[in-house]
């Protein structure tokens, strides 16, 4: 395990092979985030990337953010998917709500409580441990251009058709 407060999470839930599977599972997901997206867990994510019940997957991240592994963040979302509100509780969101109405900047109006989405996340705030080379010490070898020369280098006619009449 990667993470301490995730091994903790086992032994309180050591009875149940289903969840344990997923803490598991969630141990290395969680590993693999890019740190921006560790900013925004999605129960539901976790659940489609491995495969598991997403009711699993959320009893899970809940029972963690219980023993502190995660913060929760809310994100009051438009119709568009424009991000509207953020908090860190219900509360302060709610308190931002103005005659059940929430302005967007991108459409220049109002839009009704109700046309929105309130959306929680979970925030990654524990550090893991023994961490493995390859996130410690990722490659640093940067990659050939994708461009006209590089393509005809790699003898595929039907890449070089991309760049036909490029100088």
């Amino acid at each position: 395990m990667y993470f301490k407060k995730l091994e903790e999470l086992e032994k309180a839930m050591k009875n149940d092979p289903i969840a344990l599977d997923a803490i598991q599972k969630l141990d290395i997901w969680l590993i693999n985030l890019t740190h921006e997206n560790a900013k925004y867990i999605n129960p539901l994510q976790f659940a489609t990337d491995y495969k598991i019940m997403a009711a699993t997957a959320a009893h899970v991240i809940e029972k963690a953010y219980k023993i502190g592994l995660f913060k929760k963040f809310y994100r009051v979302i438009s119709p568009r998917m424009e991000p509207l509100i953020d908090g860190w509780s219900k509360e302060s969101v709610e308190a931002e709500i103005e005659n059940n109405e929430i302005y967007s900047v991108d459409e220049d109006r109002y839009i009704p409580v109700s046309e929105c989405q309130l959306v929680l996340y979970y925030r990654l705030v524990d550090t893991p441990s023994n961490l493995p080379e390859y996130i410690t010490k990722p490659k640093k070898e940067r990659a050939p251009l994708y461009s006209n020369k590089t393509v005809k280098n790699m003898g595929n006619m039907e890449l070089c058709r991309e760049y036909e009449g490029a100088w």
